[in-house]
């Protein structure tokens, strides 16, 4: 959430696996600020934004 990362879930469960690891591996390397904003100038700079793409357009 709120990341320029994506984590594929669909992949591994037609292929009849387990997608627990895939999240896993997505939240341990999240950063623990958000999108690594860390800073309210960073979190108002648009540019900074740009990366992120909203659910609709990932189809979540």
């Amino acid at each position: 959430m709120f990341s320029s990362g994506e984590s594929d879930l669909l992949t591994t469960l037609r292929a009849g696996n387990s997608i627990e690891p895939v999240i896993q591996k997505a939240v341990q390397a999240k950063l623990k600020v958000r999108g690594g904003m860390d800073t309210l100038e960073k979190l108002q700079e648009p540019k900074l934004h740009n990366n992120n793409r909203s659910m609709i357009t990932i189809g979540g």
